[in-house]
């Protein structure tokens, strides 16, 4: 091979790389969101609004609040169905709190209620991807968003009182055993996901009166 014509060659394995990039890019955009990196981000940033709340840092609460809430209206535009009406109920009450804090009123127990409902929102998206990849057979992508909704779980406790903690409690307890059974009956575990929507349905309406 002459030297004049390594310039042709490295041009045409820049390329190659750059279209296998670009090819791996796509894939990963077209991955479901239940079980993509997005999903987690909300949590990641409200849990990082309030420690910055508590510590006084008013300036870097707001810029967590606000990822949270650029990354909910993200699900949110790719939702549908009865997930989109929730993700629009915890995206709302991010904006209230997103809006005081625009005047210069911070409220920790707003935050913290707000946060609750968000991320029971984003549980129940999680559970009804949960049951979809389930359905389609697809088990170890409904595992994976269930995981992800335990994380969720995890953090709504942290923000949560009274009567609430409990019902959550119960919500982990379910989504539990369908985990510990992943390989168990389909229309079982179809079963308990649809339970575990009507408990998330029963606490956004506890949150709401």
């Amino acid at each position: 091979m002459s030297h004049r014509s390594l310039p042709f060659y490295l041009s045409v394995l820049v390329g190659i790389i750059v279209l296998f990039h670009i090819v791996g890019f796509i894939k990963a955009e077209r991955s479901p969101i239940a079980i993509g990196s997005h999903a987690s981000i909300p949590r990641y940033a409200l849990q990082n609004a309030r420690i910055y709340l508590d510590d006084g840092n008013y300036y870097r609460s707001a810029l967590y609040l606000s990822e949270a809430v650029r990354s909910m209206e993200y699900l949110r535009d790719n939702s549908s169905g009865t997930s989109l009406k929730h993700l629009t109920t915890g995206l709302e009450a991010l904006q209230q709190v997103e809006d005081y804090m625009a005047e210069d009123y911070f409220y920790s127990d707003k935050l913290n209620e707000s946060s609750v409902i968000a991320l029971n929102a984003l549980i129940y998206y999680e559970i009804e991807s949960a049951r979809t990849f389930i359905m389609e057979d697809k088990v170890t992508e409904g595992i994976k968003a269930l995981e992800i909704a335990v994380e969720h779980l995890r953090s709504a406790l942290g923000f949560s009182k009274g009567n609430k903690k409990e019902y959550e409690i119960a919500v982990f307890s379910d989504i539990h055993e369908v985990i510990s059974n992943y390989s168990g009956d389909r229309s079982q575990m179809i079963a308990i996901l649809d339970g575990i929507l009507d408990e998330l349905k029963d606490l956004e309406i506890s949150y709401t009166q």
